[in-house]
């Protein structure tokens, strides 16, 4: 299982960074439209197991419209999509279908499109508000996503070797105090290990000071995204999310941590650093 995750991961990395470098901007667009679709549909398969019934195509189409226009902000744009599934769930004329169906589906558009919206719209707004260059800007975004994924990495295996203290043993009864310690000391680590090299790839007011207490605030809220995960997951009564990553699971395995973390990493840089 461990060879599984390492090469999975490292075929990911590749690319992602093969994607970054042949297609710039529209190749980390589609990533994300790509793993937010497949997401977003695990997401709502794991609410069918716990006997909710969200209108999946809807809400998934619904998603991606949101990513692929570029004529409203992410807030305007939920709200637009908000309406819209509401009309479809009453259109049915059953109280049945608005109770089980009208909520989850929402749910499903505002934690996995509407959250990776802002990483989308981050070269753009980068490059218009702030006149940074769309590579230095995805070099960042890189960043970020590193230091958030080897957070995992680093509370797996500290976890797993020094693990005592349980963390949230309702949620999630493999985290522990002392996995949470090592994922903070790994996002730290990665991000002082590319800060160095590529800092002339970074957004200029990115200094190390920043980089390490952005890795280390990170860190924690990519635990948070993964117990809620683990969260609904126990809800569904399975382990994994998907089988499509070996090693790994589904999507939202891959992703569970990021889709909170992520805009956090982007804030931070829009009204810390920049």
């Amino acid at each position: 299982m461990m060879k599984k995750r390492i090469l999975s991961t490292a075929v990911l990395w590749a690319m992602l960074i093969v994607a970054l470098m042949c297609f710039k901007t529209r190749g980390c667009w589609v990533l994300l439209i790509v793993a937010s679709a497949l997401t977003q549909y695990e997401f709502y398969k794991l609410l069918q197991r716990a006997e909710y019934k969200p209108l999946t195509p809807l809400g998934i189409v619904c998603g991606i419209a949101m990513q692929v226009q570029r004529s409203l902000n992410p807030s305007e744009s939920l709200v637009v999509v908000a309406v819209i599934i509401a009309c479809c769930a009453f259109a049915k004329r059953s109280m049945r279908v608005v109770r089980e169906s009208l909520l989850p589906t929402i749910l499903g558009v505002m934690y996995v499109p509407f959250m990776f919206m802002f990483s989308i719209i981050f070269a753009d707004e980068m490059q218009t508000l702030h006149k940074i260059l769309p590579d230095t800007s995805l070099c960042t975004l890189l960043l970020l996503i590193a230091v958030i994924k080897f957070s995992d990495v680093g509370g797996m295996c500290f976890g797993s070797m020094f693990g005592r203290h349980k963390l949230a043993p309702d949620f999630s009864p493999n985290k522990t105090l002392e996995g949470l310690i090592g994922g903070v000391i790994a996002s730290i680590a990665v991000g002082l290990v590319i800060f160095f090299p590529f800092k002339n790839f970074l957004i200029p007011s990115l200094t190390l000071r920043h980089v390490i207490l952005l890795s280390g605030i990170l860190s924690i809220i990519a635990v948070l995204g993964d117990l809620v995960e683990s969260t609904i997951k126990r809800m569904a009564g399975v382990k994994d999310s998907g089988n499509i990553v070996p090693g790994i699971g589904g999507m939202f395995d891959l992703t569970d941590s990021l889709i909170l973390a992520l805009p956090i990493g982007i804030f931070y840089i829009k009204y810390i650093v920049l």
